[in-house]
């Protein structure tokens, strides 16, 4: 709003003071002065207001073609973005009109990291009673397995089938010394007693040394005879301690894992789209003023992948032959207490709790059975918005059957997953309700261990929206 400054209030109130006393004629003269002044206001008025309307069009422009500029590669910058600001009006034929393009401003910052614990006290409590739940529903043969996994043996009870009875081993110091020295050839310990066996002239092992050698040769055939076992049986004989032994030692494990937390820095080059454009005042030329330049700027960021992924890990169902608009899902139940996770070693949260990195540089990621939580699960809301581009890591589709369990490459807390088995995701989110993501497929990258980066099958590279920085 415009209003005009406590001076000319004065002189206008003094004005129709004199008018009061003034004759007639005298005041027919002033009113036509001051019909004057308030027609060179209201034209100032006018003009300005255009300046305005002249200054938002101006950078309507700057920031369609810093967007544009930011969306092509760099030797197309310039072209697209002047081409973006003339499609909005902007006429640089025009004299006094300019428009100027920096097409790769780099701002350089180094990044600082700090780590934290990864959980709180209160979550790993919280994990435990319901890891405890959930066990408490798997069969006998799952517990046994994930106590082996986790080196658990209490509440378990082991018993082992062997090959040979006490009676059968008692009797070898029955037997000759060819059918000693055969039976240890059969059961791949001859190496063990080789030392005290003697050949005759042909090379024939068929006698030992001596009777000193003999006895220690027996009893050697004998302690190894012991050792095999044809099968062995496990049972639980104590559930509620099995399973809370398996528990504790899992979240022991996860209580000693760190989580970076990095500051979002950049080093992208970013356009900078500057247009300038002379007015032409109209009714303001009674003040005296023909024109003024009016300008605006705008920047854009380049969108570049950063390494920005869900922390999730797709193991089964659909994934680089999908069809584009297909849908998907993420972060499915794999076991007991385990969601298609990706260790916290490989992840970066922002500062601002935006963004999570995935760290592939080591050429594998490392997965990890546990839950989501409460230090990226803000920023995991932050990232599944609806209608958001995101990206998500798979097993290929002709490796998923062999990382299934009893597979091949059945998968264990910690292992290392080979980028060559991995193909990276590209989506859009259309549901996320804190449990499961759906998703809808757009494309696939592949890595390249040349580049050492992922790419399409037309050797583009993921990328993201350009976004306005100033």
């Amino acid at each position: 709003m415009y209003t005009m400054n406590d001076e000319v209030k004065e002189s206008m109130v003094d004005l129709l003071k004199k008018l009061r006393k003034e004759e007639d004629g005298q005041s027919l003269v002033m009113v036509a002065l001051l019909f004057v002044v308030l027609l060179s206001f209201s034209a100032l008025v006018i003009d300005v207001g255009m300046l305005y309307v002249a200054k938002a069009e101006l950078q309507n422009a700057a920031d369609a073609g810093a967007l544009a500029g930011a969306s092509v590669p760099l030797a197309n910058t310039i072209t697209e973005a002047e081409e973006y600001v003339r499609n909005n009006g902007v006429d640089d034929d025009v004299p006094g009109t300019t428009i100027t393009v920096e097409p790769n401003v780099v701002v350089n910052t180094v990044p600082v990291t700090t780590t934290g614990n990864a959980y709180s006290q209160s979550e790993l409590d919280e994990m435990k009673g319901d890891l405890i739940t959930e066990l408490g529903k798997e069969s006998d043969e799952t517990l046994i397995e994930m106590a082996n996994e986790n080196a658990v043996t209490s509440g378990l009870s082991t018993n082992n089938q062997k090959k040979y009875t006490a009676d059968q081993i008692n009797a070898i110091g029955t037997k000759s010394d060819l059918e000693v020295i055969d039976l240890a050839k059969s059961e791949g310990i001859y190496s063990q007693i080789e030392n005290y066996v003697k050949k005759n002239g042909n090379g024939a092992n068929v006698e030992f040394q001596n009777k000193n050698d003999r006895d220690a040769a027996v009893l050697k055939v004998q302690s190894e005879l012991e050792k095999i076992v044809l099968s062995s049986s496990t049972t639980i004989i104590n559930k509620t301690l099995l399973i809370e032994t398996i528990a504790s030692k899992i979240i022991a494990d996860i209580g000693n894992e760190v989580l970076e937390v990095y500051e979002k820095q950049t080093s992208y080059g970013r356009v900078r789209v500057a247009v300038e454009t002379k007015v032409t005042y109209t009714f303001a030329r009674f003040l005296g003023l023909t024109e003024s330049s009016v300008s605006a700027y705008a920047v854009a960021e380049r969108g570049s992948w950063d390494g920005a992924a869900l922390p999730f890990i797709n193991l089964d169902g659909t994934a680089e032959n999908s069809v584009k608009g297909q849908t998907l899902s993420a972060w499915n139940k794999v076991g007991p207490g385990d969601k298609e996770r990706i260790s916290n070693d490989d992840l970066l949260v922002s500062s601002d709790n935006t963004s999570i990195k995935v760290n592939y540089e080591d050429g594998s990621l490392t997965f990890k059975k546990g839950k989501v939580m409460s230090k990226i699960a803000t920023a995991l809301d932050n990232m599944l918005v609806v209608g958001k581009t995101v990206y998500l890591y798979s097993l290929k589709e002709s490796e998923m059957s062999n990382y299934e369990k009893k597979g091949p490459k059945e998968l264990k807390n910690g292992d290392l997953i080979p980028l060559s088995d991995i193909v990276l995701l590209e989506c859009k989110v259309t549901e996320w309700d804190g449990k499961i993501v759906s998703l809808e497929f757009e494309d696939s990258y592949y890595y390249d261990s040349v580049s050492k980066s992922f790419l399409s099958k037309t050797s583009s590279s993921p990328s993201a929206s350009p976004k306005l920085v100033e």
